[in-house]
């Protein structure tokens, strides 16, 4: 188990551009700085056109697409800009790749 000093949890919404910026700010505030930023949030609702809600889908694609963003538009400008450093990377899921009109319910 990780001793609580070499972490720092942050709970909250990701797609939303406050807490977002918040959580930067408190690493910032503990670490000093932000060198690697890892993108791995994820959410597919895996309904068919005809069952997904609007909903549904401001939900996949304000987790997967809009809290990537927010997250390394906060790292990068100022943090990363600054130090002359960065990296970012970006996790996705295989539903990339074999993903289809409906890719569940089976």
């Amino acid at each position: 188990m990780l001793a609580h000093e070499s972490y720092l949890e942050c709970l909250g919404d990701i797609r939303d551009e406050k807490f977002v910026q918040a959580t930067v700010n408190r690493t910032i505030g503990k670490y000093g700085e932000v060198h690697i930023l890892v993108n791995n949030a994820g959410t597919a609702s895996r309904k068919d056109l005809e069952t997904m809600t609007l909903e549904d889908w401001d939900r996949d694609l304000n987790t997967n697409l809009k809290a990537a963003f927010l997250f390394t538009q906060a790292c990068v400008y100022p943090h990363m800009k600054d130090a002359g450093y960065g990296r970012i990377i970006n996790i996705s899921s295989v539903s990339g790749l074999n993903g289809g009109v409906t890719s569940g319910d089976e």
